[in-house]
């Protein structure tokens, strides 16, 4: 009769140190405005998720992408110049569509890229690049 051999994964084992044992969790503890907890909680209900949950998911994506899931950024002097000409209500753009909208910007600053002509000849261009993402 054969020998059953088994595998034991060791404490360094790479397997190991993303999959917790079964039953195995840790605490996470943070200190936050309670008017963003009942916000962000109402959506998360909404959206049939638990704190726990939502928590434990962007942990994840921060060892999955190993970083922030998302853009952080100090915004340069023209972006704020944007920001507050905006809370001003100075110079704002009214557009009918996304053509026209990218037409009234893009006469506010010198491109090298004719976007406009480009969605013209490439009417799909927006669905093409979001289903390649």
């Amino acid at each position: 009769m054969a020998r059953k051999t088994t595998t034991k994964l060791s404490k360094r084992s790479p397997a190991r140190a993303t999959r917790p044992a079964a039953g195995k969790t840790a605490q996470v503890r943070a200190r936050i405005d309670p008017t963003v907890k009942e916000q962000a909680e109402g959506i998360l209900e909404e959206l049939g998720l638990n704190p726990s949950a939502a928590i434990s998911t962007f942990y994840s994506q921060i060892v999955l992408r190993r970083g922030l899931p998302f853009l952080v950024e100090v915004p340069n002097e023209v972006t704020v110049g944007a920001i507050e000409d905006a809370r001003r209500g100075h110079n704002p753009i009214d557009a009918a569509d996304l053509k026209g909208l990218l037409a009234q910007l893009l006469a506010k600053r010198d491109r090298t890229i004719g976007l406009v002509e480009l969605l013209e000849s490439t009417p799909d261009l927006l669905g093409s690049i979001r289903r390649r993402s």
